[in-house]
């Protein structure tokens, strides 16, 4: 076989670069005559893995590669802090703590915390925490004393009554007297007179000289002219008035059955001051134990503008009536138990002596009431009584817890002398009751019993 050279049996090839004969090759990189650079890694080894880093650091472990910073520099050192901040120290985020990001304030005292409650805050006078604050007035920085009451409570009620006292009970104040000055004693009478004796406007109504055959005198004391009057006379039916000072000046004097009295002037009479006979009354009955002068008695002023205090000074007691009704009477219950007039003699047998009159030896000694017979009873039992001198009695029946059940009698006129009542139980249960009999001055009393 022909070589390159058309030497038959030769040797010579053509090498990797066409060059018959030629010695180059190809090296372990592939490259016709090359050094095997081409392949080879930063280390030199062809077809080797070490690279050569950003750093200029050669080796074959990628996990130690170099790597660019913050800043974009490979190899550098910056990083971003806890604000964000590349190659920064934190301080742009740092709360006043100099915690980054932190929640630490400083409040308007610089006091640095994170705690929100303990902030400072403004006093009244807007200082941050300053120590002014509003008084009970309302004033920053008061003291209180410009609403202070007289007693130094702010906003209090007490105040200086016209004495110069302070206190804050209305019901404690100072007060004028009569005459203006504050504290003092000085009273207005009843008359409306300041610091007066109270007798100015007061008079006087008398009852004096009591006839019972009809008449009685009125006397007055005034401490001024007395322009009319009227008045109530209880216990006499009246027939008329005349006499006295009020005839004497002119006064008309009228009466009526009932017991009222007017008099009035028509001429503009006054009677005087001082005190006197007013008037005499005439009556023709006397209708009640008690005669006196109403309380509603009235004596004008001069003008008619107001009226006298008037004091009513007595009054007349008549006593009970006879038994037939008569005050002063001389009319008796006789020993028939019959009301006769006084001197009333009954002789029925025409032996000249009152047929009804006690022997002396009949004439009790002592008022007496005597146990009823019989007793026990049913329906019907009877009780004797007696007394020594004419009396008004009243007989009862009344229960053991002294409540009376039933009134035989009332106020019945009894002469001198001995008595007998029956007593009718048909109404009462069996049981035990007492007969109570009242004298004027005395109250007795006997167990009975009615058995059914």
């Amino acid at each position: 076989m022909q070589d390159c050279n058309g030497n038959w049996g030769g040797t010579d090839l053509y090498d990797c670069a066409g060059v018959c004969g030629g010695a180059a090759i190809d090296d372990e990189c592939g490259v016709c005559g090359g050094d095997n650079s081409s392949c080879a890694d930063c280390a030199g080894v062809v077809n080797g893995d070490a690279t050569e880093d950003q750093c200029g650091v050669c080796d074959a472990n990628p996990d130690n590669d170099c790597t660019q910073d913050c800043a974009g520099n490979w190899g550098g050192d910056a990083i971003t802090d806890d604000c964000g901040i590349c190659g920064g120290d934190n301080a742009s985020c740092a709360d006043c703590a100099g915690v980054a990001n932190g929640d630490a304030t400083e409040d308007q005292c610089g006091v640095c915390d994170a705690n929100p409650d303990n902030n400072c805050t403004q006093d009244c006078a807007g200082t941050w925490g300053g120590d002014a604050i509003t008084d009970d007035c309302g004033v920053c920085g008061g003291d209180n004393s410009s609403c202070a009451d007289c007693a130094g409570v702010a906003n209090g009620n007490s105040y200086i009554d016209g004495c110069g006292v302070c206190n804050d009970n209305f019901y404690d104040d100072c007060a004028q007297d009569c005459t203006g000055t504050w504290g003092g004693d000085a009273l207005e009478d009843q008359c409306g007179i300041c610091n007066g004796d109270g007798l100015s406007c007061v008079a006087d109504l008398s009852l004096i000289n009591f006839n019972s055959a009809g008449s009685i005198e009125i006397w007055y004391y005034a401490p001024s002219p007395i322009a009319g009057f009227q008045f109530d006379i209880t216990g006499l039916q009246l027939e008329s008035a005349a006499g006295g000072l009020a005839q004497d000046n002119g006064f008309y004097v009228e009466v009526s059955n009932a017991g009222r009295v007017i008099g009035f002037s028509l001429s503009g009479g006054l009677i005087p001051a001082g005190s006197g006979l007013l008037t005499t009354l005439y009556f023709n009955q006397i209708t009640a134990p008690i005669t006196l002068i109403d309380t509603d008695a009235v004596l004008v002023y001069p003008g008619g503008s107001d009226q006298f205090i008037v004091n009513l000074e007595s009054s007349i007691n008549h006593g009970q009536p006879d038994c037939l009704g008569v005050y002063y009477g001389g009319a008796f219950l006789n020993a028939c138990d019959v009301c006769v007039e006084e001197g009333t003699i009954i002789d029925e047998d025409g032996d000249g002596e009152d047929d009804c009159w006690l022997d002396a030896d009949e004439i009790p000694d002592i008022f007496t009431l005597s146990q009823n017979y019989p007793n026990p009873f049913n329906p019907v039992s009877f009780i004797d009584y007696a007394l020594p001198n004419s009396d008004y009695l009243t007989m009862n029946i009344i229960d053991i817890q002294g409540r009376i059940l039933k009134n035989i009698f009332y106020e019945k006129y009894h002469s001198v002398g001995k008595y007998t009542q029956k007593i009718n139980g048909t109404d009462l249960k069996s049981g035990i009751y007492f007969i109570q009999l009242i004298s004027s001055n005395n109250i007795l009393s006997k167990k009975i019993i009615v058995l059914k």
